[in-house]
């Protein structure tokens, strides 16, 4: 995808001017989606394309029953009306996601300067660290890092589940039941779904040192054991290094679900543009990218966290 997107902003520069001296507004949008879900976690999440600035999406808080007839009753009464079913719709305007950089014109105007890579390497990297921040620990608060969204570590309506053994207070002390419990946290129609963990990679050194009985019994499972992908007591890894990275009493180290019972709506488009007039004392041009989502739990039930006891 970089080279496309490469091309794509080449292409857009300013003809006559100096190279990188001015760049348009360029949609890469295709290429750009796959950058944006090559470098963040929340690929792995609920991901869906905003068709619009203001969205519909269902909140999911049940669901209903079914019915069947036999050949005999058909067509002779009607079913019972299922009134358990209980459900919102997430009406929201898009946040925007802005990556602001600060470029030194001695670069844009040097011909050998590649100006596409050089943007492309700091902008997307950065608007998928923050989709990750606000989908994994998004505070709540409406500021600039957070703008309203909450995140999975963070959100209350998710069940959590606490070892109850004393001194569980860090992840060397946890056994494959704290993992299975976690598991067992979530609702059982989303376990009919694929699902799996996302936990903080800098834990790895501590999960390999897991066992559950004697011999190869290492709960963590590396991508050469698995031939495919991290595995953690049966279920995939997701590695986020915007989930909660401290091993400490009290704290949230690991959340399993259904993926998609959290949503990350994203506009497939993106704006990656120059300033018209460069800062003239420290000689440098502002660039930056923007694009447009939402990050919010869709069903809490589908997702759980395990949580360190606490001292």
């Amino acid at each position: 995808a970089m080279p496309g997107c490469m091309k794509a902003l080449t292409a857009g520069l300013v003809p006559g001017s100096a190279l990188g001296n001015a760049l348009p507004p360029v949609p890469v949008s295709p290429d750009v989606w796959d950058l944006l879900l090559t470098y963040g976690a929340f690929r792995d999440l609920g991901v869906r394309p905003m068709s619009g600035y203001y969205t519909k999406f269902a909140q999911v808080t049940g669901l209903p029953d079914a019915y069947v007839f036999s050949p005999a009753k058909q067509g002779t009464a009607a079913p019972p009306v299922d009134k358990s079913l209980a459900g919102n719709e997430l009406v929201e305007a898009a946040n925007t996601f802005i990556c602001w950089l600060q470029v030194s014109l001695a670069w844009l105007n040097d011909p050998k300067f590649d100006v596409a890579s050089a943007v492309l390497s700091r902008v997307i990297p950065g608007l998928a660290k923050r989709v990750d921040w606000c989908a994994f620990q998004g505070t709540g608060v409406d500021d600039l890092l957070n703008a309203g969204q909450t995140g999975i570590f963070v959100d209350q309506a998710i069940p959590s589940y606490t070892p109850a053994l004393v001194g569980s207070t860090n992840i060397l002390a946890l056994n494959r039941v704290d993992f299975l419990n976690t598991v067992g946290a979530v609702a059982p129609a989303a376990l009919q779904r694929p699902c799996r963990w996302f936990i903080y990679p800098g834990f790895i050194p501590k999960l390999l040192q897991l066992k559950d009985g004697d011999g190869n019994t290492y709960l963590l499972k590396t991508p050469a054991e698995t031939h495919g992908e991290w595995n953690l007591v049966g279920f995939p890894i997701t590695w986020a290094s915007q989930a909660p990275a401290l091993d400490q009493a009290s704290q949230k180290i690991a959340a399993f679900g259904e993926p998609s019972s959290y949503l990350v709506a994203l506009r497939q488009e993106l704006e990656i543009m120059s300033s018209d007039a460069s800062g003239f004392a420290q000689v440098i041009r502002d660039m930056r990218g923007i694009m447009r989502g939402m990050c919010q739990t869709r069903d809490a039930s589908g997702l759980a966290t395990l949580k360190l006891a606490a001292q």
